[in-house]
């Protein structure tokens, strides 16, 4: 027998058993098996409509009903759907996992993705995400 759809939980007849749909898959009331929301967006576990479906977060991509994480030191915007998406860190940002950071005040990142270098001694940045050493000035007394 084929399971029965109530919202967001599946009933297997033959089992009495309700499973409700697993993220990145909704349900109406009524239907048999659960949708995959459509490529770029997820849902939480138990969605109950189309509309319960979002864009899937930074740093991952969703596609057929699947959310998979950028490989460590790349990330992605939001609703992306290929691992092409997936793209190393910009200059003046730090990776860590799938998360693009700013380099933090006194260190600067000409290659994103790689841990930022700090300033030489005595000098800082005023700002945060420097993306060269000529930023790392003086520090003022």
């Amino acid at each position: 027998l084929s399971p029965v759809c109530l919202g967001s939980l599946r009933r297997a007849a033959s089992q009495g058993n309700q499973e409700q749909c697993t993220p990145g898959k909704w349900s109406d009331a009524g239907a048999t098996t659960c949708t995959n929301c459509p490529n770029g967006k997820t849902s939480v576990v138990g969605a109950t409509n189309a509309g319960s479906c979002h864009d899937c977060g930074f740093g991952v991509y969703c596609m057929d009903g699947l959310t998979t994480s950028c490989p460590e030191g790349k990330s992605s915007p939001e609703g992306s759907t290929l691992i092409t998406q997936c793209q190393d860190c910009i200059s003046g940002k730090t990776a860590q996992g799938t998360e693009c950071y700013d380099c933090p005040i006194a260190t600067y990142g000409e290659v994103g993705g790689i841990p930022c270098q700090s300033c030489p001694n005595g000098k800082t940045t005023t700002v945060t995400g420097a993306t060269a050493l000529s930023q790392c000035e003086e520090r003022s007394r």
